[in-house]
């Protein structure tokens, strides 16, 4: 179900619009060029395609090219998948929460949990020489993360882990949504 709302506020139009899916809610607002899209769901692997699909229609939905779209799906996808494998081992499961802003050319994501705290700047870079030697698999998802960024920032808020990754749009943002 879809349900959309428009006001307006002095020369500034407003809209906030609900998507309601099977108990999961999915909010945005268009407010003063800045369009912001907030999705929760439970640390679940099996939400991991939802999540996917979320940074997709609001990428889709805000002109951005191919290359923009896998990059801010493969970004919040890594930093998914990490908080469900290790944010809540020995610990009842909580939810994720993932923000995304686009305001002119630059692009804000932000992922939270109430895991247990950990501090991803912490990880040393790896060795790429070590890893093909080794045949080594995973570990490398945050500092692809970082790669494909201009910043990715980490702090604890109370009891929640907050990621922000921070973007300028490397390319022409386009019009039309068929990308």
């Amino acid at each position: 179900m879809v349900l959309t709302c428009a006001a307006f506020l002095g020369s500034h139009n407003l809209e906030l619009t609900v998507l309601v899916s099977q108990g999961t809610i999915i909010t945005g607002e268009l407010m003063r060029q800045s369009r912001v899209e907030t999705f929760i769901v439970p640390a679940e692997a099996k939400n991991l395609a939802q999540i996917r699909e979320f940074a997709t229609v609001y990428a889709q939905r805000n002109g951005f090219n191919r290359e923009e779209l896998n990059r801010i799906k493969i970004s919040i996808d890594e930093i998914c998948s990490n908080i469900v494998r290790y944010a809540y081992e020995g610990m009842e499961r909580g939810d994720i929460q993932v923000r995304i802003k686009k305001r002119k050319n630059r692009i804000s994501i932000k992922i939270c949990d109430t895991g247990v705290a950990f501090d991803p700047s912490i990880i040393k870079a790896p060795d790429l020489g070590q890893y093909v030697q080794e045949r080594k698999r995973g570990g490398m998802g945050f500092h692809l993360v970082k790669r494909l960024n201009d910043k990715v920032l980490y702090k604890r808020v109370g009891n929640q882990n907050v990621i922000t990754i921070l973007s300028k749009t490397r390319h022409a943002v386009l019009h039309n949504s068929s990308a």
